[in-house]
């Protein structure tokens, strides 16, 4: 290194050492000022250098530092006290503003408390006419009333006394009523809340849903049927006004087998509709069975009943539960045998309208010869793990008065007798609807499809390959000429059916998309050659042209078969649609709703007890 790299490296040496010096200094000076607390707005305070000197200590200064602070300590003097004479005068002024303020608060309490009352009195609700509260009232019933505080009638009742003299003028609006019965501690309040609801109800016919929730697989205590016999017992003077009653409980015959301790106060004379409901099982087992309940011997306008779970399964040995001879309507959700089907259609003769679930897999077999049903004109079957044939199981019976006949079928892998030749003519059906039918059921609903000769309307929901055998079945042909002479057409399949929705459901058993896409191509093909020959110019004399059809293509795990299959479907078509036919092609179950006017109703019980409405219910 030169002397002259030396002198520049000592220079900036000592320029480092002087800056940490400034530095040093600084920090010094600002610890100082904020100690003594001139931190303004942080900046920091500038003292004279002999002042700063003296700040570090408690020597007494000399003269000089003395005279200099006295002249330097003049001017911030002067700020400070000019400051604080405004500061002042503003603390003046805030107290002032606030005992003006509180003066004006107290002032003006007189004059609010008036002017609510005139607007109270001035209220647009109170020009309302009465008629229109009491239509607004009638609106916020839910569809499960229930004797919670938050839902009407009572929350509105606790609102005013005009609202509570709405809804005691409505009757309608306590006629029905939802309770929740806990087992353990809740008597007296069930009492109490059917009475309210049934005095409030007036004459009005009273809907009375119970449920009672009590321990699960375990048999009532003495105590617990003792608390029950009271209940039912209390609610007796209620029963006369009754016209729908609902029974459920997770195992009902806890609650069906005791109440004869209540039926010398029960009259049920105005019973139309009975639901029950035992909710942990769906089939009968040892020790359920329920005994015939002298409330309900003497059911005169009883109608209308609707079972989920075991009901006439489970009945004592030849004893019956209930007068049925009444009863129009019947919806049940319990596993009958084939002969027990049978068994309860005789009990029922003037029954319209049915919906059964049948389990043939049991020792019962279906009866041989045909007996004549004149009452039922609206059938549904859920027919399970099949061991006889849906004709076999429909002989059983002539329905001359059926004019709805819906079919659904689930099949195990046990071979499938074939259909039966003794299947009795169902000439007067005009809505057939046939759900979940495999190959092997082709023979059966081909023997249903040549007896419904007056069809309508029709519903299939199944696999495409079932669909395309049926379909070209039921394309229409012509009789013919030949060199021999002409030539008889079979009888064409279902002549008057004018409307016709399919849900084609692809089951993806291999997931194989293009086998699947195969199988609905084929079905369409069929379709297709079907709807063709129906339309008004190919149609033979004495049939019915093809108006509507709706089909609904659909995977099994929710993903729709594709645009193209619909537009194939839609272009082989096109002169059925030229000449008149409505054809709608949706790719999912979500493109549209096709609820239809034949479906039966669903059992009370259902939303009331789903997972989604317990807070509404407590």
């Amino acid at each position: 290194m030169n002397e002259e790299d030396q002198l520049s490296s000592a220079s900036e040496y000592e320029d480092d050492n002087l800056k940490a010096l400034r530095i040093q200094r600084h920090a010094r000076r600002e610890a100082i000022t904020k100690s003594w607390g001139y931190n303004l707005y942080k900046e920091i305070v500038e003292f004279p250098s002999d002042v700063l000197s003296f700040l570090r200590s408690n020597i007494l200064p000399p003269y000089s530092v003395i005279k200099s602070a006295q002249a330097f300590r003049e001017e911030p003097a002067s700020q400070v006290q000019r400051i604080d004479a405004r500061l002042l005068a503003i603390e003046q002024e805030i107290e002032a503003l606030k005992k003006e303020n509180d003066a004006l608060r107290e002032g003006s309490k007189a004059y609010r408390t008036k002017l609510r009352g005139y607007d109270a009195v001035l209220a647009p609700f109170r020009r309302l006419p009465f008629d229109i509260i009491c239509e607004i009232a009638r609106h916020t019933l839910p569809p499960h009333p229930s004797p919670c505080i938050n839902q009407s009638p009572l929350n509105i009742s606790q609102t005013s006394s005009v609202w509570r003299a709405a809804a005691q003028f409505l009757p309608q609006l306590w006629s029905t009523v939802y309770i929740m019965i806990h087992m353990e501690n809740s008597w007296r309040k069930a009492r109490r809340q059917v009475s309210e609801f049934s005095i409030n109800a007036k004459k009005q016919p009273l809907s009375l849903f119970l449920f009672f929730d009590g321990a699960r697989n375990e048999p009532l205590s003495s105590m617990a049927k003792k608390m029950l016999g009271r209940f039912l017992q209390s609610i007796g003077p209620s029963m006369p006004q009754v016209e729908r009653l609902g029974i459920g409980a997770y195992n009902l015959a806890d609650i069906w087998n005791n109440l004869d301790l209540a039926s010398s106060s029960w009259n049920l004379e105005s019973l139309k509709y009975l639901h029950t409901l035992s909710q942990d099982i769906f089939t009968a087992s040892e020790g359920d069975t329920l005994l015939p309940a002298a409330a309900f011997r003497n059911t005169p306008a009883l109608t209308r009943m609707s079972a989920f779970g075991p009901f006439f399964t489970c009945a004592a040995l030849g004893s019956q539960l209930l007068d049925s001879s009444s009863l129009r309507e019947l919806n049940l959700r319990e596993d009958l045998s084939a002969g027990g089907w049978a068994d309860l259609l005789d009990l029922c003769p003037r029954l319209e309208i049915g919906q059964f679930h049948i389990q043939t897999c049991d020792d019962s077999q279906p009866r041989p010869f045909a007996q004549t049903h004149e009452a039922i004109r609206d059938l549904s079957l859920y027919i399970l793990y099949e061991t006889a044939s849906i004709t076999t199981i429909l002989s059983q019976f002539r329905m001359p008065a059926l004019k709805i006949l819906r079919i659904s079928t689930e099949d195990d892998d046990d071979p499938i007798p074939s259909a039966t030749s003794t299947f009795h003519s169902y000439a007067n059906v005009r809505h057939l609807s046939i759900a979940v039918i495999y190959e092997q059921r082709f023979a059966d609903i081909h023997h249903i499809l040549n007896e419904t000769v007056n069809l309508e309307e029709r519903v299939l929901t199944s696999c495409p390959l079932t669909f395309g055998t049926i379909f070209d079945a039921m394309v229409f042909e012509f009789a013919t000429l030949n060199s021999t002479g002409p030539t008889t057409a079979r009888r064409n399949m279902l002549p008057r059916l004018s409307t016709i929705r399919v849900e084609a459901e692809s089951r993806l058993w291999t997931r194989d998309k293009l086998k699947v896409m195969n199988e609905t191509i084929l079905y369409v093909d069929a379709l297709a050659r079907m709807l063709n020959s129906r339309r008004p110019s190919q149609i033979p004399s004495g049939c019915q042209a093809m108006r509507k059809a709706i089909i609904q293509l659909y995977h099994t795990d929710g993903s729709s078969s594709g645009t193209s299959v619909a537009e194939e479907l839609l272009n082989k078509t096109s002169h059925c649609q030229t000449e008149g036919l409505v054809l709608r092609c949706l790719n999912s179950r979500s493109d549209d709703v096709l609820d239809w006017e034949h479906d039966p109703p669903s059992h009370p019980f259902d939303e009331w007890l789903a997972p989604d409405a317990h807070e509404t219910r407590t």
